[in-house]
């Protein structure tokens, strides 16, 4: 929710606040009364209204979140894959490296 938004939520529901301890006032006609209804009713459907934008807004974030996770995921996924023939080319290397060295060492026992 954008600050206008949330400042606006705020008035709504100040303006509410007010409307409810006037139609709760024993002073008032029926008349006066029935209008205070109303205007609750209204502002009331207003506060919805934005919350279900903000609710709307969160779930667009959301959905947008979760495909820049599923990217982020695909390429760690494939550096994995990448990390993962290099280690495996590093061991082969090794164990050559472990056979020469054990060649060399039994030709040198010969010599």
């Amino acid at each position: 929710m954008d600050n206008r938004a949330l400042e606006t939520l705020k008035q709504v529901r100040a303006a509410l606040k007010e409307v409810d301890c006037l139609r709760t006032d024993k002073d008032i006609d029926e008349e006066q009364r029935a209008a205070l209804e109303l205007s609750a009713v209204e502002l009331r459907k207003v506060e919805r209204a934005l919350i279900d934008g903000a609710q709307d807004q969160l779930v667009s974030d959301l959905r947008s979140a979760a495909e820049n996770l599923g990217r982020l995921s695909s390429r760690m996924r494939a550096s994995l894959k990448k990390f993962n023939t290099t280690a495996r080319v590093l061991s082969r290397i090794d164990h050559v490296t472990g056979y020469v060295t054990s060649v060399i060492s039994a030709i040198s026992e010969w010599l």
